[in-house]
């Protein structure tokens, strides 16, 4: 979705059933999480790079563009988008929702005051300079996986600069206890249910090397067999 140096920040919501991830799925996916990493941002829950926060309000920012209001499936992220303008965030080239319409003047009488014009969206904050997210990973294992129904649920990212710290740095900022590398991919899951399911492999099986850093190992991806190494992250 967003390249660079540091990565982008998506975050966590509902485990999707067996079966229903999707592209779209993944889209709002990383736009829920996006906006709930603002939100922690601006309440001053989280510390984040000048990088993280520009990938955080820009894929807020696109999201915004493109969903509708009318979308069930988009209820979520609009109440995200609420909570943003609430704490006085800003997404650049949107100003929040404007205020319902008056109703309609009478035919006769005075005319109702005007109501003032919607005030501009503040600025972005000012660029902070970066702050390291202190991570601690563990090997689990070299995992068997399913491109239809991923061992872990969760792509937070799919990014050439993709490595062993770059994945653990966003899974971190998602809030997630695990995470998964293939090749470019960085997933985030909450438990290893479906990886045990699927079953382990021997460690050196995993032996795609890390895009962002190729004396690193990121699972495996052939024709015939896709792999995830996975690590606990805290």
């Amino acid at each position: 979705m967003v390249t660079g140096r540091t990565g982008a920040i998506l975050g966590a919501t509902t485990v999707a059933p067996a079966g229903a991830i999707s592209g779209v799925d993944e889209t709002r996916t990383n736009a829920d999480s996006a906006a709930q990493v603002y939100i922690q941002y601006l309440k001053g829950a989280v510390a984040l790079s000048s990088y993280d926060l520009n990938m955080a309000v820009s894929t807020v920012t696109i999201a915004r563009a493109a969903f509708t209001t009318s979308d069930p499936a988009a209820s979520k992220f609009f109440g995200y988008l609420d909570q943003i303008y609430s704490l006085g965030g800003a997404i650049p080239g949107l100003a929040p929702p404007l205020p319902s319409p008056p109703p309609p003047r009478p035919i006769s009488g005075p005319s109702p005051p005007r109501l003032p014009s919607p005030p501009l969206p503040p600025p972005l904050p000012p660029l902070l300079p970066p702050v390291p997210v202190n991570v601690t990973t563990s090997f689990m294992g070299c995992y068997k996986d399913n491109a239809a129904v991923r061992a872990l649920a969760f792509r937070l990212i799919a990014d050439r600069a993709n490595a062993l710290l770059f994945c653990a740095r966003l899974t971190k900022l998602a809030g997630y206890p695990f995470m998964g590398l293939q090749g470019s991919n960085c997933f985030g899951g909450t438990d290893l249910a479906r990886a045990e399911s699927y079953g382990v492999r021997a460690a050196t099986e995993c032996a795609t090397s890390c895009p962002g850093n190729s004396t690193q190992t990121c699972g495996l991806t052939t024709s015939t067999l896709v792999l995830v190494s996975v690590y606990s992250v805290t």
